[in-house]
């Protein structure tokens, strides 16, 4: 890497992606699709407890399954889940 020169480059800080809105809300409604069929599917709630509607099981059985492979490119978490509630 050469040296670095003030005023030269990329001044980009951004902690934030910089989709459009329609790009976020397609990753939005994406997400939501895929909690919905997980959640039909029993895995919504792996480790609530089963009065709380969930499976009952230990947490490790939660974290084994949203390490899947098919799963680790997913955005998740709380922003998300709250971009998804207000969409």
């Amino acid at each position: 890497m050469g040296e670095l020169e003030w005023g030269e480059g990329s001044d980009d800080v951004s902690l934030f992606s910089t989709l459009t809105p329609a790009e976020e809300k397609a990753q939005v409604d994406a997400a939501r699709a895929r909690r919905r069929l997980e959640s039909d599917a029993g895995y919504g709630a792996i480790f609530w407890p089963v009065e709380h509607g969930g499976g009952g099981l230990p947490r490790a059985y939660e974290n084994a399954f949203r390490q899947r492979p098919d799963t680790r490119h997913v955005r998740d978490g709380p922003l998300l889940l709250k971009l998804a509630a207000s969409a």
